[in-house]
């Protein structure tokens, strides 16, 4: 069915002369058609009308991508303003008896039951595709006109003042925000600056840095926090085992104004390299009851404490909570 509904889209776009960003609707409309057509696996039923028990009503059925004139509101026009426009048939609207429907000029979709159907030009018309249509004149003579796409005289206009339009740009000067310092940006693409003021990725990196000092620092805090919390305990290797690696990752931590606060290093294992029953044989995280969260907030709520944070962390057992509490 897949297959199928990607042919029908497919079939529809190119016939339709509508451009890729509509497949969507394509695909919605296709299983549509499908849903209303016969099939042999249901003796030659449809498939809505096994589903709901009632015969189906082709009166709504409208080839994709005609053209069709809805009709204005009265409060969206004045007296001398045309009562309709022109717009593109996609498909069919949820709930509702109205058609889905693209609006060239607005370049919205929009959704409406008054409208009048032009299916028979439907393969000579390409108004969906005036966004992407470009014109070409190299000389002011006729001959040297190269166009691509049956366009009418006022949708070449239209293309011409858009291309106007986007050349009257604003002359202010546009800064980046300060979080992009470290990125040079060219045409709306950003590219990340490898400087040695930069984090640096291995242990020789931060040692080679002009940093060094700082990244020094940082593995030393870090290394005395793993010994006060007792991480490890210091065993002999069991024969024939090998140890698993560990590698250092370095951060370097900014306020809101984008000031350096402090420079950060984390000694992580490669837990990639472990297998399960030998290297571990599970795999836990500290968690709290939530009877207990509920006995706290009640606490808090009884002896009407404001409670600033809460935290769960594994100190000398799983689900120790401490708070800070005025």
């Amino acid at each position: 069915m897949n297959r199928t509904l990607l042919d029908r889209t497919r079939a529809m776009l190119n016939t339709a002369g509508l451009a890729k960003s509509f497949w969507a609707e394509a695909v919605k409309t296709a299983c549509y058609v499908i849903n209303r057509s016969p099939s042999v696996a249901i003796d030659l039923k449809t498939p809505m009308e096994v589903w709901t028990g009632k015969p189906v009503d082709y009166s709504r059925v409208h080839t994709f991508g005609s053209p069709v004139y809805v009709l204005y509101n009265e409060q969206e026009r004045s007296k001398l303003d045309s009562k309709s426009r022109k717009c593109i048939f996609l498909g069919y609207a949820d709930g509702v008896k109205g058609f889905r429907l693209w609006d060239p000029t607005a370049h919205k979709l929009i959704i409406s039951r008054d409208v009048i159907f032009e299916e028979d030009k439907v393969k000579g018309d390409k108004g969906a595709q005036s966004e992407t249509t470009t014109i070409q004149v190299e000389n002011k003579t006729d001959e040297d006109q190269i166009s691509y796409g049956a366009i009418p005289e006022h949708e070449e206009q239209e293309s011409v003042e858009s291309e106007v339009s986007k050349v009257r740009q604003s002359t202010r000067e546009r800064r980046p925000p300060g979080w992009l310092s470290d990125y040079v940006t060219e045409s709306n693409i950003a590219y990340c600056l490898l400087t040695e003021d930069g984090e640096p990725s291995s242990f020789q990196e931060a040692t080679q840095s002009s940093d060094v000092s700082l990244w020094m620092t940082a593995m030393q805090e870090e290394l005395e926090a793993l010994d006060r919390n007792k991480t490890w305990d210091l065993v002999t290797l069991p024969q024939g085992r090998k140890a698993i690696g560990n590698r250092w990752v370095y951060k370097i931590k900014r306020d809101s104004n984008n000031q350096v606060e402090r420079y950060r290093a984390r000694l992580v294992v490669k837990g990639y390299a472990q297998k399960e029953g030998i290297d571990f044989n599970e795999i836990f995280s500290p968690v709290v009851r939530l009877n207990t969260v509920r006995v706290v907030l009640a606490l808090c709520a009884v002896f009407d404490l404001h409670l600033e944070q809460l935290d769960v962390a594994r100190k000398t057992r799983p689900g120790q909570i401490w708070l800070r509490l005025s």
